[in-house]
């Protein structure tokens, strides 16, 4: 459907001479990514309407988003699969927040573990969005800047005492170690299948 969509609009667009019609498949692959992107957007947004918790949700998927263009980690093999598993990690910690105590120690945990990841281990490659040599330190560079505004946030949210900004924040890095848990499990199974061989 998205795809027909898209398709309509870019056939459209070139009668109209807005664009030339050697570049249709890439306004149609932008045009459709940003259409997709944004209804999964939408999708969460009014899951955490539904939860009561919805500027908590565009807070947690802000922290998850910005750091997780640049640091990479699991990729599903469609957008499909993409849009159902983030929708449902984004589920289970709007849930978690709404209904599971939160402790101090274990957000500042969670950060922790999200900053060393960034620092020695990030960005992760996928087979689904490999990287060039000279993009990891750049990707490096940027999620930790990131991260590091994320954290003074946190801070701030903690100076004021806004401990539903707190969580929010941590469960957004929450969700970054879910993806990175498992991209590593991922290529672990990977590698014991093939050393089997």
């Amino acid at each position: 459907m998205i795809k027909r969509l898209t398709k309509n609009w870019v056939e459209r667009m070139i009668r109209a001479g807005v664009i030339e019609k050697e570049r249709a498949s890439l306004y149609s692959f932008g045009m459709e990514q940003g259409l997709r992107t944004s209804l999964e957007m939408v999708l969460m947004l009014v899951t955490g309407v539904v939860l009561g918790l919805f500027w908590q949700g565009a807070v947690m998927m802000a922290v998850f988003c910005l750091i997780r263009v640049y640091a990479g980690g699991y990729h599903a093999k469609t957008p499909m699969q993409c849009a159902v598993k983030s929708w449902l990690m984004f589920t289970a910690f709007l849930l978690w927040m709404r209904f599971c105590p939160s402790f101090p120690l274990v957000r500042l945990s969670i950060i922790a573990v999200v900053g060393i990841c960034l620092l020695f281990v990030c960005p992760l490659p996928d087979e689904h969005k490999p990287l060039q040599d000279y993009e990891i330190p750049k990707y490096r560079k940027r999620s930790l800047l990131i991260y590091l505004v994320e954290v003074v946030l946190y801070i701030i949210g903690y100076v004021v005492r806004a401990d539903s900004l707190l969580r929010s924040i941590a469960c957004g890095m929450g969700m970054l170690l879910v993806v990175w848990g498992v991209y590593i499990v991922q290529h672990w199974w990977k590698n014991k299948k093939r050393d089997k061989i």
